[in-house]
């Protein structure tokens, strides 16, 4: 019985984890994201999350890892590394490259358009956040809850003994 509500009490953190962890991160004004794809590896790869920042397009500097909207606004966005930057009157060129990619993007940005900068990544995440993320894993994780809840009977008070 004790394995039963260790493994619930694990499920269930889990659960809190995954829902709780992104409010957590987006009152401190930071945003987690999967990494898809091996164009920035090995600084970045398949299956890591990213946590980024919102900054003004004016503070990025070369060298930053930056996240910007694709080509495709419903799209995924893309996350590589700033390798130069101009600006002309309020105007912001920038040219971003993959670590591990031949080609290169340029944007144009006005300077207070807000971009993703890379705070910290956290390996490996990003495969486990997917997984959590599709419905059927939901409902299946909040399924064993209440089965192990109902088994366990919730909590179980003692029963005091009164003399005869």
């Amino acid at each position: 019985m004790r394995v039963v509500r260790f493994v619930g009490g694990f499920i269930a953190a889990g659960i809190v984890g995954v829902f709780v962890a992104p409010a957590v991160l987006a009152f401190a004004g930071l945003r987690p994201l999967a990494v898809h794809g091996g164009s920035m590896a090995p600084t970045l790869r398949s299956g890591d999350t990213v946590i980024i920042r919102n900054v003004p397009a004016r503070i990025l500097a070369v060298g930053d890892i930056v996240t910007l909207p694709g080509w495709d606004p419903w799209g995924p966005m893309v996350t590589h590394r700033l390798i130069a930057r101009s600006e002309d009157d309020g105007a912001i060129s920038v040219t971003t490259k993959g670590d591990a990619s031949a080609g290169s993007e340029r944007w144009l940005l006005d300077a207070e358009d807000q971009v993703g900068r890379l705070v910290v990544r956290v390996p490996t995440l990003g495969h486990i956040s997917d997984f959590l993320s599709l419905p059927l894993t939901r409902a299946a994780l909040i399924s064993i809850i209440a089965v192990l809840f109902m088994t366990t009977g919730g909590s179980k008070r003692p029963t005091e003994k009164h003399p005869t």
